[in-house]
């Protein structure tokens, strides 16, 4: 029977230096040679101590030399630590992507830009610097409400207790004469007890129609309450907590800017 030579691919035969090393097993050991000498002549030059230059180079020179013409089960060491790199950090489990998984994944991906969506429509509208600090605020007041027990939830007022009701036509009872200053805010008071004395540290707190705190305000020495944020239109909710008085609640139907300091008596 006639024999056949096998075809072999020639170009995969790499060129040999001093007829043993190839150009890459020569660079190997060459290199870690090179970084391996330069400890040792780092040494001569009295930088660096001779128990950190001689294991610097018997540990790069072993590594060139390793990488170079040691094989590792018959293949070169450059190759089985390349190998060894890629199964970490590739995956080893493949799943197959048929039909009726590319219709799930699309599916999850439709439902994720959906709920992304929704997210975005529902983020909250930015906020000025004033209403940070507005915030912050009314969370102080808050905890110090909680401190002191002002902030606790008490029996229902009883109804005989009598709701101040303040408009545009009417406010002219709760005006206080003869008081020159130079107003910037909607809501502007004055709170004083029966006697007619100032009442100090009382805390002001002023909510929208729905319930939401738009102001949170303290009495000073002279029971002043001056704000300096103008308020829309609208009707507010205004109330006056102190820990030794107490206030009827206020409504106000807010219709210009500015208001005059008004004066508010405890019951």
């Amino acid at each position: 029977m006639r024999q056949h030579p096998i075809p072999q691919n020639i170009l995969d035969v790499e060129f040999k230096l001093f007829t043993y090393f190839t150009v890459k097993e020569f660079a190997y050991v060459a290199t870690g040679t090179v970084i391996g000498g330069l400890f040792i002549y780092l040494w001569t030059q009295n930088r660096i101590p001779g128990i950190v230059a001689f294991p610097s180079f018997i540990f790069f020179g072993g590594v060139g030399l390793i990488l170079g013409i040691v094989p590792i089960q018959d293949q070169p060491a450059d190759k089985i630590l390349s190998n060894y790199i890629k199964a970490i950090n590739r995956p080893t489990l493949r799943v197959w992507q048929g039909k009726e998984m590319k219709l799930k994944m699309k599916k999850r991906e439709n439902a994720g830009r959906a709920s992304i969506s929704e997210i975005q429509k529902n983020r909250p509208q930015q906020v000025s610097l004033a209403d940070v600090e507005e915030r912050e605020k009314l969370e102080k007041i808050g905890e110090m409400m909680e401190e002191t027990g002002l902030g606790q939830r008490t029996a229902p007022q009883p109804k005989k207790e009598q709701r101040i009701i303040i408009t545009k036509e009417n406010i002219d009872q709760y005006v206080l004469p003869n008081v020159k200053v130079q107003l910037v805010g909607t809501i502007n008071m004055v709170l004083v007890n029966r006697q007619n004395q100032p009442i100090a540290n009382a805390t002001i707190i002023v909510k929208d129609n729905t319930e939401k705190p738009r102001l949170a305000l303290r009495s000073g020495l002279k029971g002043e309450v001056l704000s300096t944020k103008k308020l829309e239109k609208g009707e507010y909710r205004i109330e006056i907590k102190h820990e030794n008085y107490t206030f009827s609640p206020i409504r106000f139907l807010v219709e210009q800017p500015v208001y005059p300091v008004i004066k508010i008596s405890s019951l």
